[in-house]
């Protein structure tokens, strides 16, 4: 099983993570979010149904250090899961509904 990252995903997580760098003025919380990041996906690897459904048809999701949500579908044929959005769960609601419909 894989687990692939869709360009948009990346960028979600790259831009928190650039965020959290400025603010702090370290990568330290970069790094525990990105641990904490390897740590879902592996779960998924193991468990690709452990996310919760949600209202977006076959999109599930994970939830990641109390803030944020690892959108992901999973392909059964293909044995593979796609990261669709990381998302700061504090954000408009309507902003990723736009983005996973």
């Amino acid at each position: 099983m894989s687990v692939e990252w869709l360009p948009l995903a990346m960028q979600q997580f790259d831009e928190i993570t650039d965020y959290w760098d400025e603010r702090n003025l370290s990568t330290r919380y970069s790094e525990k979010l990105t641990k904490f990041v390897r740590h879902c996906e592996d779960l998924l690897e193991a468990y690709p149904y452990l996310g919760r459904p949600t209202i977006y048809g076959d999109i599930r999701t994970i939830l990641v250090d109390g803030k944020y949500n690892i959108y992901y579908e999973y392909d059964e044929e293909l044995d593979e899961i796609h990261i669709l959005s990381f998302w700061d769960g504090r954000q408009n609601p309507e902003k990723l509904t736009e983005l996973l419909i």
